[in-house]
């Protein structure tokens, strides 16, 4: 992901980022810099962020590095179309939890132990490569945190 520091805004986004959400909507919502919904996927839509989009970065109690960009990215995305009245505020939970999976999905992508992220339809919604000598196991479902090992 290339982004870059701004003075007002923390970050501008430097190339399209996208990422798939289980969201089904009625009809596509499109801004200058967000799209979500337009392309369908199996399991739900694609939310697209367009290059040029200014955001804050991650809020505390997390630290603004490397690891929360992304998930800090799609977060303020949705919450901006909601505070837009773009996207119902039900769907609030949701891209917190997307938030949280995100963070720990790109935090632990390297990490020695198998991660598994649980869909709210109990799919597999990421699986990390298992690794030799596996330690522990790292499983999330909808927020959920459970470490075994």
């Amino acid at each position: 992901m290339k982004y870059r520091s701004l003075k007002h805004w923390k970050y501008e986004l430097l190339v399209e980022e996208f990422v798939e959400v289980s969201l089904h909507l009625l009809e596509p919502i499109i801004t200058s810099y967000i799209i979500l919904g337009k392309t369908l996927t199996p399991n739900g839509c694609k939310l697209t962020v367009n290059a040029r989009y200014a955001w804050d970065g991650p809020s505390g109690p997390t630290f603004d590095t490397p690891t929360n960009m992304r998930a800090s990215l799609f977060h303020d995305a949705l919450c901006q179309l909601m505070a837009e009245d773009l996207l119902d505020r039900m769907y609030r939970k949701y891209a917190d939890e997307l938030l949280r999976t995100h963070m720990l999905e790109d935090q632990l992508k390297d990490a020695d132990g198998l991660l598994v992220i649980y869909g709210a339809n109990g799919s597999i919604l990421y699986q990390a490569k298992k690794k030799k000598g596996l330690k522990r196991a790292i499983y999330l479902r909808w927020g959920r945190f459970r470490a075994n090992g």
